[in-house]
C-alpha cells in the first residue's frame, strides 16, 4: 500500500495507520460481529465485504482522536493484494465517516434502479456503511469501493424484481418488459462482476425469463435474492427484530412451498435448496 504525503493537517492524522495490513484474526472478528447483526444467513457471502479491517495499537489511538475525517481514506486495496478476493478492490472507503452518503453516491452514480425506487440507493449506502452495536469505532474499519457498488447493485436488483412483479400484476406490460430486460442482465452489470463472487440470481433471472412472477416472489420470500422477504434490500427499522425474524421465517416457508408446487420452478430445475451461479 503507498504511502500518502500530503500537508492537510486532517489528511495527515491518518498517516499512522495508513499502510497497516490486518490480521486474519482482525478481519475474522469483525465479520463475526456482523454476521451476529443479520437476521438470518440467507447469504453469508456478502458479509465477508461490510468491513475489512480493524485497526490496532497506537494507529487506533490515533484515529479515535479524529473527529472529523473523510470516507475516501486514499489508501486501496489493489487485485494482487491477500485480501482483494474476499474484500474487493479499489479505494478504501471509511466506515462511520460523516460524507460517506455522498461518496457512495459518486460511487454509485451509474447504477440504475428501477424507476420510483431511487431512494433504495441511499438508504443502502447508508445500511451498508453504517456502525452499530458491537462495531468498531468510527474510522477504524472500512469497505473497499468494488464491495460497497455490489452492494448497491444487489439493491437495484432488489427494486428490479419489486418492479417487475407490481408490474406484471398490475398489467403494465411495457414496464414489465423492461424491468425483465434489466433483470436478465444484471449478473452482467460490472457491479456485480467487480467481485469474485457468483451472483447467486440464476433463479430469479430464470423466473423472470420464463414469465412466472408468482415464482419470482417465492424466490425472495425465500431467501433466494440479495432481497429481503419484503422485496426491500435491507431490513425495516420500524420493526422489532423479533417481529422481523419471525415475519422473514413464515415468509421464507412460504416461499419454499411456493417453489416446490410450482410447475416452472419443476421445469426450470429450480429447487428450495440455494444454489449460486
Amino acid at each position: 500500500m503507498r504511502h500518502v504525503t500530503t500537508d492537510d493537517p486532517l489528511e495527515a492524522s491518518f498517516a499512522p495507520f495508513r499502510d497497516l495490513q490486518p490480521t486474519d484474526a482482525e478481519i475474522c472478528a469483525v465479520v463475526k460481529r456482523v454476521r451476529r447483526r443479520r437476521l438470518r444467513p440467507r447469504r453469508t457471502r456478502r458479509l465477508l465485504t461490510v468491513m475489512a479491517a480493524v485497526l490496532a495499537g497506537s494507529a487506533a489511538a490515533a484515529a479515535a482522536a479524529v473527529t472529523t475525517f473523510s470516507a475516501l481514506t486514499g489508501t486501496f486495496l489493489g487485485a494482487g493484494d491477500r485480501d482483494a478476493t474476499a474484500l474487493g478492490t479499489g479505494e478504501k472507503i471509511a466506515l462511520g465517516a460523516p460524507d460517506e452518503l455522498s461518496v457512495g453516491t459518486k460511487l454509485t452514480h451509474d447504477i440504475r434502479f428501477a424507476p420510483g425506487y431511487g431512494s433504495w440507493r441511499a438508504r443502502t449506502i447508508v445500511f451498508q456503511t453504517s456502525l452499530h452495536g458491537g462495531s468498531p469505532a468510527a474510522g477504524h474499519a472500512f469497505m473497499t469501493a468494488s464491495a460497497l457498488r455490489w452492494q448497491v447493485a444487489e439493491s437495484a436488483v432488489c427494486s428490479w424484481l419489486e418492479y417487475y412483479v407490481v408490474s406484471r400484476a398490475a398489467g403494465n406490460r411495457t414496464a414489465a418488459t423492461r424491468a425483465a430486460a434489466q433483470i436478465t442482465a444484471a449478473p452482467r452489470w460490472p457491479a456485480i462482476t467487480g467481485l469474485s463472487y457468483p451472483s447467486g440470481l440464476g433463479a430469479v433471472v430464470a423466473a423472470t425469463d420464463a414469465g412466472d412472477p408468482k415464482l419470482v416472489r417465492a424466490l425472495i420470500e425465500a431467501g433466494r435474492t440479495p432481497c429481503e422477504p419484503s422485496g426491500a434490500p435491507f431490513p425495516s427499522t420500524r420493526m422489532p427484530v423479533a417481529e422481523q425474524r419471525a415475519k422473514a421465517a413464515a415468509a421464507e416457508r412460504l416461499g419454499r412451498r411456493e417453489i416446490a408446487t410450482d410447475p416452472v420452478a419443476r421445469r426450470l430445475g429450480i429447487t428450495t435448496q440455494p444454489r449460486d451461479h
